[in-house]
């Protein structure tokens, strides 16, 4: 959860893994993650709608996508998951009954669904809310799932952040070091440029949402939609050991440091990251 380097190293916290399987590369190390990790975005878009026992449709999970069937076509418009409002158009080319299951995510408290813009319907988070109606013509469905930054805790009683479906690292500065070139590309080793050893005061409502337009590349670590803002302090005895970032110390942390204000970022936007914060003691 918090890597904070990434470079060639004999002296490792991971047992079963070569000194450059820490590399940004090609191929540095394993085939089988070259062959498989991008699989994960064309595997994701085709199981977002999925038949249900019911002869209906699920909607397992958002994003925009089309999808055209014998008798029915559904158009799905959102940031989600960048933005809690997603918009879907039924249109029977041939009217009949069935169900539609719409997932409603367990952290999704006061959902809710309205059809062609009718009064909303409160929608149970962690159920699925069914629409069982004749189609005919185009419906629209809006459905409202509010993203509140949330936490959970972890080891030594450090502390992450959420909202809605989204896992939150800090943001940090990086200096890449190209190692060789690998044709069609190469190695890069990436080192932090920015201290990353914080300890966060850890009230969400202390944290500040910041909200934009989402970029051509979701996920850019440059121009992410959302940024948390909070505060916290340096921990200077927070160090790396053998060469990645130690265990966070032991929540609540006293420091003497100043206080700073500290960005999160997605954590699909982060190459280098710090997930798991030690729990400042505030004074």
């Amino acid at each position: 959860m918090n890597q904070v380097v990434c470079k060639v190293s004999k002296e490792r916290l991971y047992s079963n893994n070569g000194p450059e399987s820490n590399l940004f590369g090609l191929e540095p190390t394993f085939g089988c993650c070259l062959a498989n990790m991008h699989q994960g975005w064309p595997k994701l878009v085709s199981h977002l709608w999925m038949a249900n026992k019911d002869g209906g449709l699920i909607a397992f999970s958002y994003a925009p996508c089309d999808i055209k069937m014998k008798n029915v076509e559904i158009h799905v418009r959102t940031d989600y998951p960048f933005d809690d409002q997603i918009s879907i158009t039924i249109t029977a080319l041939k009217s009949g009954r069935f169900p539609i299951d719409l997932s409603i995510p367990e952290w999704a408290d006061g959902a809710s669904v309205n059809i062609n813009g009718d009064k909303p319907e409160p929608a149970k988070a962690g159920t699925f809310y069914r629409i069982t109606r004749r189609w005919a013509g185009s419906t629209e469905i809006g459905l409202a799932l509010p993203m509140k930054v949330r936490t959970e805790r972890r080891f030594n009683d450090s502390i992450v952040f959420k909202r809605g479906p989204l896992l939150f690292a800090l943001e940090m500065g990086q200096e890449w070091r190209k190692l060789r070139d690998k044709k069609p590309t190469a190695d890069w080793e990436v080192h932090p440029a920015t201290p990353w050893n914080y300890a966060i005061v850890a009230r969400p409502n202390a944290m500040k949402v910041d909200t934009r337009e989402v970029a051509r590349s979701p996920f850019s670590p440059t121009s992410p939609a959302i940024r948390l803002h909070a505060k916290g302090r340096r921990v200077e005895s927070w160090e790396l050991v053998k060469n990645a970032a130690d265990a966070p110390p032991k929540s609540p942390v006293r420091s003497s440091e100043p206080v700073e204000e500290i960005t999160l970022i997605p954590y699909g936007s982060a190459k280098l990251r710090v997930t798991e914060f030690p729990v400042l003691l505030e004074q």
